[in-house]
């Protein structure tokens, strides 16, 4: 039973610790917003570009960090801001 326990444990704890590096910063986040956004916006409309970024970035619409950040790196004299 106490080997049950542990391997179930020992489990959890690799699933936990893997996901665990996928979980980016608002300023990781931004970055690479930034560049995808740029390069989105060379074959794309702007509004296309804008579904794209609001659809994978959602989860940051409340960071500032992420707004300032995007607006300082990215390479299209795009500006983002809160509605």
């Amino acid at each position: 039973m106490k080997k049950k326990f542990y391997l179930t444990f020992a489990v959890i704890s690799l699933f936990a610790l893997s996901a665990c590096d996928d979980i980016q910063t608002a300023e990781e986040a931004a970055e690479e917003a930034a560049i995808t956004y740029c390069d989105c916006l060379k074959n794309n409309s702007k509004s296309k570009c804008d579904d794209q970024l609001n659809s994978k970035y959602k989860s940051f619409v409340n960071n500032d960090e992420f707004y300032r950040v995007f607006n300082r790196v990215n390479g299209c004299n795009a500006t983002i801001s809160k509605k």
